[in-house]
């Protein structure tokens, strides 16, 4: 039998992957098993962020990456649909449904998009107010980020101060990730200033830019940055805030998760169990990755997941569907006093942070270390 040739695996992902299986996320519907239908949790309308990483679906097809940012209804009864901009390696078009399809919310609260036969493709979870919903593909690399629509921020003097991000973008052929402070005036401009960025592995140290920005009244945001302007919503408690673009010809397609810059924190503030969802560049394509996480009070972490990537059997051949569960950690963790997160894993460091609720995080890099090729993690509590 021949071994799939492979590249270096990094080890967030590697560690994102078998959280499916413990989370009740195995194979088929997780709204079975005799469990409540929590299907109306998830109900409203949503900012929608979406990045599908396409890079070997099919032998003829190269790498590229696609970033939607728009607008998406969930019924409560199980259709969810979209109207949206895509950005595919910075060719931009205006979509009216890029993405319609059903979907089902278990007892757990665990959300699955299923095909027209009923199975799962895509799977996450929902927080316990339906404010926020995360999915990621099980059968294509994909991930999906969903803010419930408010007016939370109304014009730009709504949106100040200092915010943590991590950033997944490809600009041109490189795929890249950021980890920074992005800092709003109140007043229409922003200070982006990036920490680091890992481009498929390598890791410099990151510069600061200035942009502008712009707050409707319905609460849609629009930030532009040198190389991409990006759009998104704030969750109605100020918790989080996810932007994706770039909505203009040229933009690099481009993904961003942030949360305010706290007064205080500790790691007392991130304990519990999250549903978490992941896309990382694995050196021959994109990795998707959907499970859970627990965080304790013994300052470590432990993941369950599963992941899939598309990895040839040797580099001569077309690539195939690799799926893989695995339970990961314990991993170290700290919380800084102003809300950084940080998790060393098998010699690597990933950066991100908590938000002031407890209730999401994100990672990305890694910062330093082991190289490893990009990667952007995300969870909410379930």
């Amino acid at each position: 039998m021949n071994t799939p040739y492979r590249t270096p695996v990094p080890v967030l992902l590697v560690l994102f992957a078998s959280l499916l299986t413990l989370a009740g996320c195995g194979g088929g519907s997780g709204s079975g098993g005799g469990e409540a239908n929590l299907t109306a949790l998830f109900q409203g309308d949503y900012g929608a962020a979406r990045t599908l990483g396409f890079d070997a679906l099919e032998p003829s097809k190269s790498a590229s990456q696609i970033v939607f940012s728009g607008d998406s209804a969930a019924d409560g009864v199980g259709m969810v649909t979209e109207a949206a901009t895509s950005n595919r390696d910075g060719s931009v078009n205006t979509l009216v449904s890029p993405f319609n399809a059903p979907y089902a919310v278990s007892g757990a609260r665990v959300l699955e998009f299923l095909n027209a036969r009923g199975t799962s493709f895509g799977r996450g979870g929902v927080s316990a107010d339906g404010r926020i919903a995360i999915v990621a593909g099980t059968s294509s690399t994909f991930l999906n980020t969903y803010i419930q629509r408010s007016a939370v921020l109304g014009s730009p003097a709504d949106l100040s101060g200092s915010f943590h991000f991590v950033a997944f973008a490809r600009l041109g052929s490189i795929v890249t990730g950021y980890t920074g402070v992005a800092a709003f005036d109140g007043m229409g401009g922003v200070t982006w200033t990036r920490s680091f960025a890992n481009a498929e592995g390598t890791v410099v140290a990151g510069t600061a830019s200035t942009g502008t920005y712009d707050v409707t009244a319905d609460g849609e945001t629009t930030v532009t940055i040198p190389g991409s302007t990006i759009r998104g919503r704030m969750d109605a408690s100020g918790d989080v805030m996810i932007l994706a673009g770039g909505v203009v010809n040229g933009d690099s397609p481009f993904m961003a998760v942030l949360t305010p810059v706290r007064a205080t924190a500790s790691n007392a503030d991130f304990t519990g169990n999250f549903f978490v969802v992941g896309l990382d560049w694995i050196g021959t394509g994109y990795r998707s990755t959907s499970g859970t996480l627990d965080a304790t009070a013994a300052d470590t972490v432990t993941l369950a997941v599963s992941r899939l990537s598309f990895v040839p059997a040797t580099p001569a051949d077309p690539p195939s569907p690799i799926s893989e569960d695995v339970a990961l950690g314990p991993y170290g963790f700290e919380v800084f006093s102003n809300g950084k997160l940080e998790v060393s894993i098998d010699g690597s460091t990933y950066e991100g942070a908590l938000s002031p609720s407890g209730d999401v995080f994100f990672l990305g890099g890694p910062v330093s270390g082991v190289p490893a090729g990009p990667a952007i993690l995300i969870g909410i509590r379930r």
